[in-house]
């Protein structure tokens, strides 16, 4: 037969073990928003990225940035962390986005597209730029980036420049989103280890 006590004493140990999980997991959850929240003050770099190239040149802007802004900090996140009200409240804003599937959201904009976009909002307050990467070899070329620069505009949003597409990353297209930002900022140049220049590799053999 079992101890009644030691049934209770597992039991407590369980319940305190799971309460310090909980606290943990609670902890971790507020920190990681509290660093990526969006601001109106300073610079925000949004992407929305299914491969890793949106991330990757968001990050770059976002160091570039870091590096030359002088009125405020830079902040780098999700699109999909971004809703209405922080839209609302304005700022400056570049979004770094790709085209998934059929002219869909990436993965980790999919939320915002479907509870945000296409909202009726007053985004007068808001300043942007926007630069959209996609394939023309898919009919829905970089639908998504063109979608959401729309959206952004119709709202009332104002473009700090035309919106750059880029067609598997062209070098071309790249070096005008960096001109886009030298402009920006306001700089002579941007810094060396802003923004890497991405280059074409062309595959030998697989096994």
């Amino acid at each position: 037969m079992l101890d009644p006590l030691r049934l209770w004493s597992a039991g407590g140990v369980l319940l305190a073990y799971g309460a310090l999980c909980l606290w943990a997991w609670q902890r971790r959850r507020r920190a990681r928003g509290s660093v990526a929240l969006a601001q109106p003050d300073g610079w925000n770099v949004v992407y929305a990225s299914q491969t890793g190239a949106a991330e990757s040149l968001a990050h770059q802007a976002a160091q570039a940035l870091a590096h030359t802004a002088r009125d405020g900090s830079v902040r780098c996140l999700p699109l999909d962390q971004l809703d209405a009200a922080t839209l609302v409240a304005g700022g400056r804003y570049l979004f770094v986005v790709s085209t998934h599937g059929q002219g869909a959201a990436p993965d980790n904009g999919a939320a915002f597209a479907r509870k945000v976009l296409g909202q009726a909002l007053d985004l007068s307050a808001l300043e942007f730029g926007l630069l959209a990467l996609g394939d023309s070899h898919y009919p829905d070329f970089c639908a998504f980036g063109r979608s959401l620069a729309g959206w952004l505009a119709g709202q009332g949003g104002r473009q700090c420049f035309a919106p750059v597409e880029v067609d598997r990353l062209e070098p071309q297209a790249l070096a005008l989103w960096r001109q886009h930002l030298v402009t920006l900022l306001g700089a002579d140049e941007l810094p060396a280890a802003g923004l890497s220049e991405f280059r074409r590799w062309r595959l030998v053999g697989r096994q």
